[in-house]
């Protein structure tokens, strides 16, 4: 039973991260339509992976991944915050 907490703190992990990118983010690299894919929590809950889904062309992905890697700790902060 106490290996299904990692992924239901990874499940609200997955919806706090895509709220904040649906409130936005003041990046101007982040141009492109994000999707939250899906989110991996460590067994010990001190790390979270998200893993998102860019559209568009090659060069709007990659402005958008390199605002969305710049705004990381933004993006922990809120995160963490709310939950």
């Amino acid at each position: 039973m106490a290996h299904d907490r990692p992924a239901r703190v990874a499940e609200e992990f997955q919806h706090e991260v895509s709220a904040i990118l649906t409130r936005g983010l003041k990046d101007p690299r982040v141009v492109g339509f994000i999707t939250v894919t899906g989110a991996r929590m460590s067994p010990d809950l001190r790390e979270v992976t998200v893993y998102v889904s860019v559209h568009g062309d090659e060069a709007v992905k990659r402005k958008t991944v390199e605002g969305l890697t710049a705004a990381t700790g933004f993006i922990q902060r809120e995160a963490a915050r709310n939950l």
